[in-house]
Order: C-alpha cells, then sequence, then structure tokens
C-alpha cells in the first residue's frame, strides 16, 4: 500500500493531521471483526470521525486530546462516562460489539462507530447512548 496525508483545517496551532494508510490490498477477512467495516473509504471515514470529534472537543468545550484522556481517567469526574470499573467493564462489553479495535479506547469507539454507521451498520441502543456519552 502507500500512505497519503489529509489535513483538516483549523486554527493554525489546532490543525490535525491524519494519516492514512490505504487498505486496497488489505485483505479484510485476514482479522475478520477488527475493525467496523474494512474498505479504504471506511479508514477515511474513521479518521474523519476522529477529526469531528476532535473539533467538537476543542471548540465547543475547550479541551485538548490530551484533556479528554485525563477526563475519562478521572473517576471522582460526574461528567465522566466510565467514572467506575463497572463503568469500564461495560463499556469494553458494548464496544465489543462495534469492533475489537473500538475496545482498545474511547476514542477509537467514537471514530469506529462513526465510520462504521455511515458504512451502514446498525447498532443497538446500548452502543449509541456510549457513543453518544463519550462525546461529551
Amino acid at each position: 500500500g502507500f500512505t497519503s496525508q489529509v489535513e483538516v483545517a483549523g486554527k493554525k496551532d489546532k490543525s490535525i493531521r491524519l494519516l492514512l494508510t490505504n487498505i486496497l490490498e488489505h485483505d479484510p477477512t485476514a482479522n475478520p471483526g477488527f475493525h467496523s467495516a474494512h474498505t479504504t473509504d471506511s479508514t477515511m471515514t474513521h479518521e474523519i470521525g476522529h477529526a469531528l470529534h476532535h473539533k467538537r472537543l476543542v471548540k465547543e468545550l475547550g479541551m485538548s486530546i490530551e484533556d479528554y484522556r485525563w477526563k475519562l481517567r478521572a473517576v471522582e469526574d460526574d461528567r465522566n462516562p466510565l467514572g467506575s470499573i463497572e463503568d469500564r467493564e461495560r463499556a469494553k462489553k458494548v464496544s465489543e460489539k462495534v469492533s475489537r479495535y473500538a475496545t482498545l479506547e474511547p476514542l477509537e469507539l467514537v471514530a469506529e462507530v462513526f465510520a462504521g454507521v455511515r458504512a451502514g451498520n446498525e447498532y443497538d441502543d446500548e452502543v449509541m447512548d456510549l457513543y453518544e456519552k463519550l462525546q461529551f
């Protein structure tokens, strides 16, 4: 494959560079279930999902990705949808309904659901509720 770059415009210091790997030669059956969808378009859509989520965090909430990750670690924060061990275990089980990649961290769940929905996947209310909560 080859690598291409896409730059999502934003404020000079808030631009996002997305590194995309072309998966045209990738055999989607080689690792079934790892991603929510298995096309070049869905890889691009996954990365766009990250960009849109980041834009919301920065513009609407004034939060960086690092702030977001710390907030998700802060058990005492009322806005944290993963504030307890039970919440984290439940979120991991819910993420398994999307893809194995979605179970790695909340940022990946948001991008995987975004890509999956755009690819025509349907998710139950439990998945969609967690998706909404993780966007803050």
